[in-house]
């Protein structure tokens, strides 16, 4: 599992903390580096699971392709209504089984708060449905 950084160098203005700046900005390790480096550690027919943005889902598949399958993508809906920011993808080395989408999770309710199923997730331990 790996939360990549999500933003290429120069596409965002990084936040003053420094370890925060490292944590959302891509350096020398951009998004292709991190595939590489998942794939190496990845046993054959391994998960590869990782958070990104939503607006990166078209580069995430293309460094993928041909090293991974059977991925599922999991959008996570800001609020109903709202497009997806993020979005979970799980995939496996080396495995060709096509690709879905699972219906996602909806983060918060329109008054902002959760809604239950991300608090049973985040609170109650419960297992994200895919």
């Amino acid at each position: 599992m790996t939360n990549p950084p999500f933003m290429k160098p120069g596409a965002h203005t990084p936040p003053p903390d420094r370890s925060r700046a490292t944590a959302h900005g891509e350096s020398t390790a951009d998004l292709s580096s991190w595939i590489s480096f998942c794939t190496a550690m990845a046993k054959p027919r391994g998960t590869l699971t990782l958070i990104h943005r939503a607006d990166r889902l078209d580069e995430l598949i293309a460094l993928l392709h041909g090293r991974f399958g059977a991925i599922t993508l999991i959008p996570l809906w800001p609020k109903p209504g709202v497009p997806p920011k993020r979005i979970l993808l799980t995939a496996r080395r080396g495995v060709r089984s096509p690709a879905h989408i699972s219906p996602g999770l909806i983060l918060h309710e329109a008054n902002g708060h959760f809604t239950p199923a991300a608090e049973a997730i985040l609170r109650g331990a419960a297992a994200l449905g895919v």
